[in-house]
């Protein structure tokens, strides 16, 4: 009987693990735009939607700019 149960908590937590491991992969792949206000409310705007696609290109150049390291700004 300890057996049986030990065997179906596995089976149990391999499913959860396996589902949560798949959530998390889809959500990498997904591009998005969340935009907070003061108040502390949040839109999120998901790639197709009208709002993301006027928004996505804006947000893709800010992080190119961000992520630029000082080896590639032009030396004065």
């Amino acid at each position: 009987m300890a057996r049986r149960s030990f065997a179906l908590s596995g089976l149990a937590g391999s499913a959860l693990a396996a589902g949560l491991g798949y959530r998390l992969w889809r959500g990498w792949r997904r591009e998005r735009v969340d935009i907070y206000f003061d108040d502390g409310s949040f839109v999120t705007f998901v790639s197709g939607s009208s709002g993301a696609e006027r928004l996505l290109p804006l947000a893709r150049q800010v992080l190119a700019a961000v992520h630029k390291t000082p080896t590639d700004w032009p030396i004065e």
